[in-house]
């Protein structure tokens, strides 16, 4: 509902853009779809192990850097170049490959913590005398 008004408000006044991304009207879905999938349960093993890491494809491909080195790269322009009928597989493609090295980073940097986390809790523990047991 909150998508329909924004788009008969951008209709009514093209003039103003309702469609930005901190606009009250995207906020308000956002909250809402988050709220929607907060409840929803996928029981898949896969899904749920590709969806852990899901936030840091987003974290890695957003940078500045990584964006402009991702898309500077000479493969991808070729790929995007050749012609309008290549240009949509080699968008998926693209896609395909930065969200699998985006997400094998952000797997590999959150375990890296992981480890390193419960190596200084270890420590502390054992430097207060409260070893835990495994």
């Amino acid at each position: 509902m909150v998508a329909l008004v924004t788009d008969v408000m951008q209709f009514m006044f093209p003039n103003t853009d309702f469609l930005n991304y901190n606009g009250p009207f995207e906020v308000t879905m956002s909250y809402f779809i988050f709220m929607y999938i907060k409840n929803v349960e996928v029981k898949s093993v896969k899904i749920n192990t590709i969806a852990a890491y899901a936030l840091s494809v987003y974290l890695v491909h957003e940078q500045a850097e990584v964006r402009e080195f991702i898309w500077n790269l000479p493969f991808i322009h070729q790929f995007v170049q050749w012609s309008p009928i290549t240009f949509i597989p080699a968008i998926i493609f693209v896609t395909v490959l930065v969200f699998t090295a985006s997400w094998i980073i952000g797997y590999l940097l959150t375990n890296l913590y992981n480890k390193f986390e419960q190596g200084i809790i270890r420590l502390l523990e054992f430097k207060a005398g409260n070893p835990t047991v495994e």
